[in-house]
């Protein structure tokens, strides 16, 4: 789904969408981890969704536990 919306360029960067600015402290974050890239509202929504699917479940079932969510992360 990424590489269709996003197309060649990648990293959202021809896409209307929210960016970042530079001196935010989770810019800096996000910087660190993925490296120098922009933090988009295109990429803040994957993040979120991929969360979601991943723990999706718990909340469905009620099995939540401290340890199973650290098997997750």
């Amino acid at each position: 789904m990424e590489v269709q919306i996003e197309g060649g360029e990648g990293r959202a960067k021809n896409l209307p969408t929210w960016r970042s600015l530079d001196g935010k402290w989770y810019s800096k974050i996000f910087k660190k981890i993925i490296g120098e890239k922009d933090f988009t509202g295109y990429h803040f929504g994957m993040f979120c969704l991929v969360l979601f699917v991943f723990h999706g479940f718990y909340f469905w079932f009620g099995d939540w536990s401290f340890r199973l969510e650290l098997r997750v992360l």
